[in-house]
């Protein structure tokens, strides 16, 4: 989600460091992913051998995944590599002065983002899951901490931050609560059991203090009244970052770990 929508945040803000950022992000993501393979080190075997034979799953969300981060990863590479001038080609200026390529990064950055939420809808048996408020929620919390990266890169930068940023972290936080509240209550009406028991796990469960307070206090409520009514404050940008971070790992989280299985019987 950080990768993903740093990429989006480009478009806007032609940042080189907004570039590095997610390209290290981009290749966390691609070990974060790799890292669930039982033996990595026959991955690139397989993976050519499969290729010869015709017998690759083009198919396969994971496959598609991977493909997805792969590409960010050399899109980041290389725009972070011409940004910070360590290669000088002459069509340099279509990442700084054009829109062809940002649009570009732009709209992997998203597809990447949406993936990651859309392949928890396809899980089979978890019907918490599978609900088109996922992949929202995850673009939201992803933008949530593209956000966070703009606001600590503008308190380095002892500048203050545009009006654009803080309307945006509101409108983010507001959406994010709206759209946990939908979830909670869209898997409360599901008549399956798996869906009920993971909506009960975050509002009164086991996830509960991971939701509430990290989530929902710490992750949103917090932000937007600083945003609100603190924004003038002298940490108030690094704050708000901190918690945005720390509160989209909560959502995520908590709505990873709530998943139950329905029952066979």
């Amino acid at each position: 989600g950080l990768s993903g929508m740093l990429m989006a945040l480009f478009y806007f803000v032609r940042d080189k460091r907004i570039a590095l950022v997610s390209f290290i992000a981009s290749i966390l993501g691609c070990v974060f992913v790799l890292s669930h393979l039982a033996r990595l080190t026959n991955l690139p075997f397989a993976a050519f051998n499969a290729l010869i034979s015709g017998s690759l799953n083009f198919g396969s969300w994971m496959l598609i995944g991977i493909c997805l981060l792969g590409v960010q990863a050399v899109l980041t590479l290389v725009a972070t590599a011409v940004l910070y001038g360590k290669v000088k080609p002459d069509w340099a200026p279509i990442f700084t002065e054009r829109k062809a390529v940002p649009v570009l990064l732009a709209v992997v950055g998203v597809a990447v983002t949406v993936y990651s939420g859309f392949l928890l809808t396809q899980a089979s048996g978890v019907t918490f899951w599978h609900t088109a408020l996922i992949p929202i929620l995850w673009v939201l919390s992803g933008l949530g901490c593209a956000l966070a990266v703009w606001e600590f890169l503008g308190f380095q930068d002892k500048k203050a931050l545009p009006g654009t940023a803080r309307t945006a972290g509101i409108v983010i936080e507001v959406s994010e609560l709206l759209a946990l509240f939908a979830l909670l209550q869209v898997a409360a009406s599901f008549s399956t059991p798996g869906a009920k028991a993971g909506a009960m796990s975050l509002i009164s469960g086991d996830w509960a203090a991971m939701f509430w307070i990290g989530a929902v206090a710490a992750g949103i409520l917090l932000p937007l009244a600083i945003r609100v009514f603190g924004e003038k404050a002298r940490f108030a940008a690094p704050l708000c970052a901190v918690l945005a971070l720390a509160g989209a790992l909560c959502i995520r989280a908590s709505v990873l770990f709530a998943g139950y299985f329905d029952p066979l019987v």
